[in-house]
């Protein structure tokens, strides 16, 4: 990708979203998760391994993000908008809507939930 191709996308994607999905509770978890990822390395510190779903949709219903086992963290540049993003552990789902601005990161932290107690 040229470096004018390269500008076009950093101006499109100008805010970021960071899920955190309980591994990376924390900042040095969330640096190990990163480093982990950036060297192509599984990384897991939850112990139930039940997998989490995420799915990041705009206002207009586009998908933006589909995963059926997230990854301690997702690092997502996104439009500047408002955003529905879902999070389904087991039993449990939850919803959230935020607007990102741009040049803004926005962390978003879930923890994974036991649906019995």
């Amino acid at each position: 990708m040229s470096s004018c191709q390269d500008g076009r996308v950093a101006a499109i994607a100008s805010a970021r979203l960071l899920i955190h999905t309980g591994d990376a509770v924390g900042t040095i978890r969330s640096i190990l998760a990163l480093a982990c990822r950036a060297m192509g390395l599984k990384h897991s510190l939850r112990k139930d391994r039940e997998p989490i779903q995420v799915f990041v949709e705009d206002m207009g219903g586009n998908r933006m993000l589909s995963l059926d086992d997230a990854t301690s963290l997702i690092d997502l540049p996104l439009p500047p908008g408002t955003y529905q993003v879902t999070a389904r552990h087991g039993n449990v789902r939850r919803g959230y809507t935020l607007t990102l601005a741009r040049n803004t990161s926005f962390d978003l932290y879930l923890s994974p939930v036991d649906a019995s107690k």
